[in-house]
């Protein structure tokens, strides 16, 4: 099991799902980014912290509104094409790693905002995008994998959501700032 945004895997068994969950709700932080959360205080059950990649998450659910069922895995497999075609000339580590080793791609149950199909949601920014559509464009990818800030970029910022860990009066803020940037 992956949980984020604090970016833990556990190998736990179904009986064990509850008490993670549990330990968890019991303890919360704001989200700052991946690097600054902890394990839970008590110690239950132990996560092993994830690389520091880029992970990507899909909303592909289906069931409550057929358009993120529809373009959701569609979006899935172009974000995981793209990225595995992207060269960033040596900038992931030592030179060896490719950045298709680097990106993660997750598709997930529900994100909320159907409307915006096909949402995506990106750790460890923490930046939620809508409206990508099912082919999504090489310049979109290309921005979010190298690491351009969506309030700044011309073609992140059309599809921009928000971010975690900011409150809805600053989250109204940054949007509107966008436009200004």
């Amino acid at each position: 099991m992956l949980l984020f945004p604090s970016a833990l895997r556990f190998e736990v068994k179904e009986d064990e799902v509850e008490e993670l969950l549990e330990s968890f709700m019991s303890f919360s932080t704001p989200f700052q980014s991946m690097q600054t959360l902890a394990p839970p205080p008590d110690g239950r059950i132990a996560g092993q912290p994830l690389a520091q990649d880029l992970h990507l998450f899909v909303c592909v659910h289906g069931s409550r509104d057929a358009r993120c069922g529809d373009i959701g895995p569609k979006l899935a497999s172009s974000l995981e094409s793209l990225s595995a075609e992207l060269d960033f000339g040596g900038e992931v580590g030592d030179g060896e790693e490719d950045w298709a080793d680097k990106v993660r791609v997750y598709q997930c149950s529900h994100l909320g905002g159907h409307r915006w199909a096909g949402n995506l949601v990106v750790y460890p920014q923490g930046d939620w995008y809508g409206n990508l559509g099912a082919d999504v464009p090489r310049a979109v990818v290309e921005e979010i994998v190298s690491g351009q800030d969506p309030l700044s970029s011309p073609v992140l910022s059309r599809i921009w959501r928000g971010r975690l860990g900011h409150n809805k009066d600053e989250q109204i803020y940054l949007f509107e700032s966008r436009d200004k940037a």
